[in-house]
């Protein structure tokens, strides 16, 4: 059996399916390692790209494996997005009541974005010790 998945979704996993099949039209966009990915709506699609650019303008990442970490702190960055505005509006897109840890997750996904950061060398420690250069900067 493999092994369980974090749900930083703040809801029950069985209530994933509904939600996936709910009246949203998905909005694709294309990560920076090329992948397509659907998001919930036109705002998470714009908040992403929005971000994707400065992370890439403000950092280089040549190696394809920087550039599906960056993948996932983008996801993650989404996810936060899309979660703090559900606290804010005390429900999701839908109308539906959010999940009582949703503050929880939060949090938790915050420290894992600041970790993948840390390892790709892109926190504010990191610029800070190179005095405002990335780790990309350091070795052209």
């Amino acid at each position: 059996m493999p092994p369980k998945v974090p749900n930083f979704t703040g809801i029950e996993d069985d209530e994933l399916d509904e939600i996936m099949e709910s009246s949203h039209e998905m909005v694709m966009i294309t990560t920076p390692s090329g992948a397509e990915m659907a998001l919930l709506s036109q705002e998470e699609a714009d908040f992403y790209n929005k971000i994707a650019d400065q992370y890439q303008e403000h950092n280089k990442f040549k190696n394809i494996s920087d550039l599906l970490e960056l993948d996932r702190v983008l996801n993650l960055e989404v996810l936060c997005f899309r979660q703090s505005r559900w606290v804010l509006q005390e429900s999701d897109y839908d109308g539906n009541p959010i999940g009582k840890d949703l503050q929880k997750n939060i949090k938790e996904l915050s420290k894992e974005i600041r970790d993948i950061k840390s390892g790709l060398g892109i926190d504010k420690r990191t610029r800070d010790a190179g005095q405002g250069e990335t780790f990309a900067d350091r070795w052209e």
